[in-house]
């Protein structure tokens, strides 16, 4: 809001400056024995300064609110801009443009109907302030005019839709290229989990069951082993059960990272402590 503000304060102020540098050259014109200023509304000469500044001030104020009611700032603008269009040298029609292009920007759904308004705003002082090459037609009555000033309005008239729309579909390409990079760093973080996951399976699973079965095998096989022997067997069919177990928890944690509700490699620790054993056991064999 604070930037949109700043726009429209900045348009008001380059408006009407530009409108009164321009009729600032036009009475030094004058005065030199050149041309002289067109009058403005309200009077030649008689409250030119606040003409000019009202006029400003009302077409570029709405730009604060462009990203709220886009539609309807640019119906404001545009319509301030029409009724100033008898001002010489004032160039809101430019201010107008850029909440056309805004709007076109904000709801690209209504490109259409902006088209027709820029076009209708374009044409509309074309249409009804050219002089006819015969003689001046009645007041209000629309001037014929060549199709070249006709073209030239419509293409300027395009401009700005054209711009906003086109400036609308580069941020949803963007947005679009973020979410495939996202989408793609997720499916390359996920296949190497797999494989983490395949690879601590046959590397160490698969030696940790053989280890267990040997040692349960061998207390079968040795029932009459040294009380030592029989306590170290059962030490390591506890310690490669044990391991086995924290393997196990440890791949669904691998393979459920990605989702939101899995387990994550955070919580094997928390796990492993619920479960009545530390994160890090340490056991030795006597």
């Amino acid at each position: 809001m604070a930037a949109d503000a700043l726009l429209a304060l900045a348009s008001a102020i380059a408006v009407y400056a530009a409108a009164s540098w321009e009729r600032a050259l036009w009475d030094l014109s004058g005065a030199s024995g050149g041309v002289t200023a067109p009058p403005v509304p309200g009077g030649p000469g008689v409250g030119i300064p606040l003409v000019l500044a009202a006029f400003s001030v009302g077409v570029a104020v709405p730009l604060a609110l462009r990203r709220r009611f886009p539609v309807s700032v640019a119906l404001v603008s545009v319509a301030v801009a029409l009724l100033g269009t008898g001002v010489p040298g004032w160039s809101g029609r430019l201010v107008a443009a850029v909440a056309l292009c805004s709007a076109t920007y904000h709801r690209p759904r209504q490109a259409p109907v902006l088209l027709l308004l820029s076009v209708a705003s374009t044409l509309t002082p074309i249409l009804f302030a050219t002089p006819l090459p015969g003689g001046a037609w009645p007041p209000g009555f629309p001037a014929r005019v060549s199709p070249t000033p006709l073209a030239q309005g419509v293409l300027i008239a395009v401009a700005p839709i054209a711009v906003g729309y086109a400036l609308h579909l580069h941020r949803e390409r963007a947005e679009q290229q973020v979410l495939l990079h996202q989408a793609q760093a997720a499916r390359v973080v996920a296949e190497e989990r797999a494989w983490i996951a395949r690879e601590i399976h046959d590397a160490v699973g698969h030696h940790l069951t053989a280890i267990r079965m040997q040692a349960n095998a061998a207390r079968h096989v040795l029932p009459d082993a040294p009380p030592p022997a029989a306590r170290a067997l059962g030490t390591v069919a506890d310690l490669s059960a044990s391991a086995l177990r924290d393997v196990r928890l440890l791949l669904t944690a691998l393979r459920d990272e990605h989702r939101p509700t899995g387990v994550t490699l955070a919580d094997v620790p928390a796990r492993l402590a619920r479960r009545g054993r530390p994160a890090h056991p340490q056991r030795r064999m006597t």
